[in-house]
């Protein structure tokens, strides 16, 4: 799903990805050091935020076309 409307948008030098095109290289400085007390949960961060921006998209397309949900799967 394309987020940017306009195509110029690039997200750590991805642009008008699908997310399915294999390993992208991240640049040090985007990277964040998880506490190791976090253990195995710390890989559940990454996959929370994708949650949370479709949730995010999902608001703001619904707020446009005058939808309500009441339930999400």
């Amino acid at each position: 799903m394309d987020f940017c409307r306009n195509g110029q948008y690039t997200e750590h030098g991805s642009s008008r990805s699908t997310g399915s095109c294999g390993a992208v290289p991240a640049l040090p400085d985007a990277l964040v050091k998880l506490d190791s007390e976090l253990g195995a949960l710390g890989v559940l961060l990454e996959p929370t935020s994708v949650v949370a921006k479709a949730w995010e998209q999902a608001e703001r397309t619904g707020n446009r076309a005058q939808w309500r949900p009441e339930r999400a799967v």
